[in-house]
């Protein structure tokens, strides 16, 4: 577990693989959401922060389509995207893939989205959000 603030949001790294809504839960236990990546700028602070953290792993976001049809929102808040990091080809399967992960690319050495089958399993980023 490693734990970063990234402007006005304390960010912590549940190295464990957990499902969506485990990682979802395990979040709102300590009072925190899956991670909101609202901005652009948000995003890019995040990902330069898990890759100093040495992560190159998949990491559950709030962002889904369950529920949606093909509308991606972040799921604690209800909004939709209003920007996508989306990686080539994504989101792939819209029958099947409702969850959105932050996956890292080795050749960018860079983030983007991608949507995952909310069954599967992945590390999970909660966030407290500070005002």
């Amino acid at each position: 577990m490693f734990v970063r603030r990234a402007g006005k949001a304390v960010l912590r790294l549940e190295a464990l693989s957990l499902n969506w809504p485990t990682a979802a839960s395990i979040c709102h236990v300590q009072g925190a959401n899956l991670t909101i990546l609202d901005t652009p700028d948000l995003f890019q602070t995040v990902s330069n922060a898990i890759i100093e953290w040495g992560y190159d792993y998949d990491i559950w976001m709030d962002l889904s389509s369950m529920g949606h049809d093909d509308l991606w929102v972040w799921f604690s808040t209800g909004q939709a995207i209003t920007y996508d990091m989306w990686m080539e080809g994504e989101p792939t399967e819209p029958e099947m893939n409702h969850c959105g992960i932050m996956s890292f690319d080795p050749i960018s050495v860079s983030y983007g989205w991608k949507a995952l089958n909310c069954g599967q399993e992945t590390f999970a980023l909660c966030e407290i959000r500070q005002h």
